[in-house]
Formats: structure tokens, C-alpha cells, sequence
């Protein structure tokens, strides 16, 4: 199966413990959302924001969310289509009651982010068939992580588990109903969009409003 023969149609994985402020439309099995039906509270000034001209998706996912893993491979390729105009914001919406080895992973995730490898193991992590079986050292030096003993650390203090409580909260707050959801321009979708989609989102962005800037916090 090619990248373009990706269903559109994948199941979201549900959020069975968020609330929120969702009022968005349906359209074509697609649940989108004006950003301007967000409480103001929700959106303020933070740590993620672009150069006038480059468009920024933020995303929220769950590294045991099967949506989620195809979400990232239709991501991949936007990279490389984009790869000097798109900032990637990432932040993590742990359906802990379903997926249980998420939150692991997640700590583990910051942990290479820590030692700036962050994408490399972010995309391993995607890869695995069943994150219950993986030992993270060994994916660490996947990863090409420098300091194993350090990352080894990290993950058993619980380094960035504040971190990821924090982005659920965030998820939570803005209405978040699933994995993958994302946002793009003032709009947050929660589907699994193909690569032609991601693509004509990304570019309808850049031509409508170059100078605009998305502020997010954690």
C-alpha cells in the first residue's frame, strides 16, 4: 500500500477521559474545529510560535494510538516536502486507560528530547508493534542518543512526567475528543488526513495567511 492509498477513514483513537469545550462540525467523517470557539484561557502566550511565512502544525497523539501511527508516516512525508518552512509542534494526549504502555513511552520521548533526538526516536517509537516488548535503552541507542545511562536516568526519576500531565491538561482544555488530533492554521482536525489532504492544508495556510502566528501553550 502506498502513502496515497492511506484511508482517510482510519478510526480516531477516543479520549475516554477528557473534558471540554468541543462544538465543532462533522463534515465528511471529518471533525474539525474553529479555534475561535476555544476559551480564551485555553490560547495564550507560550512557547510555540512560527516566523511569519512558515506554516506550524501542532499535534496531539499517543504513541499506542493506531490512527496515530499511520498520522506519522503521512507526516513524514510533509516533512520532506516542507522540511525547512514547517515547525512540528508535539505534544502528548495519553489515553492511559486503554493504552498502557503509552505514558512510558511518552517520558521516554522527552527523555531523547533531552539529548536533542527527539524525531529519531519519536519515529521508532511508531514503528513498534507492541511498545510492552520494547526495552528503551536498546531504543535509546536506536535512536542514536549519546548519554544512554543518562536517558536511563531520566526515565526512572519521571523527569517530564509533569510535562505530559500538563499537555493532557492542555488537550482537555481545548476540547480534545481523540488521537491524532492536530491543528493547522486556526482549525483543529481529528482524523487521519492523506497525503494530498496534509499537504493542501499545509499550503492553503501558507497562502492565506502568511503572516499569521499560532501561540500554544503547555
Amino acid at each position: 500500500m502506498g502513502m496515497r492509498d492511506i484511508a482517510v477513514t482510519a478510526a480516531a483513537c477516543v479520549a475516554l477521559a477528557g473534558a471540554g469545550f468541543f462544538s465543532g462540525n462533522v463534515i465528511s467523517g471529518r471533525r474539525s474545529q474553529r479555534l475561535s470557539s476555544i476559551p480564551p484561557r485555553a490560547i495564550t502566550k507560550g512557547t510555540i510560535t512560527r516566523p511569519a511565512g512558515h506554516p506550524i502544525l501542532v499535534i496531539f497523539s499517543d504513541y499506542e494510538c493506531p490512527g496515530c501511527r499511520l498520522f506519522d508516516s503521512v507526516l513524514q512525508v510533509a516533512r520532506g516536502r516542507y522540511r525547512d518552512t514547517l515547525f512540528v509542534g508535539f505534544h502528548h494526549y495519553v489515553l492511559e486507560t486503554a493504552h498502557h504502555n503509552a505514558r512510558q513511552a511518552a517520558n521516554a520521548a522527552e527523555c531523547a528530547r533531552e539529548q536533542g533526538r527527539f524525531d529519531v526516536f519519536d519515529s521508532l517509537l511508531f514503528r513498534q508493534k507492541n511498545l510492552g516488548k520494547v526495552t528503551w535503552s536498546h531504543l535509546a541507542s536506536e535512536a542514536s542518543v549519546a548519554d544512554v545511562a543518562k536517558f536511563e536516568a531520566c526515565l526512572s526519576d519521571l523527569r517530564f512526567d509533569a510535562v505530559i500531565t500538563r499537555d493532557i491538561a492542555l488537550g482537555n482544555k481545548i476540547g480534545l475528543r481523540g488521537t491524532p488530533s492536530f491543528i493547522i492554521g486556526d482549525t483543529m482536525y481529528t482524523e487521519v488526513p492523506s497525503v494530498p489532504r496534509l499537504d493542501s492544508l499545509i499550503a492553503r495556510e501558507i497562502a492565506a495567511a502568511p503572516h499569521r502566528k499560532l501561540i500554544i501553550r503547555r
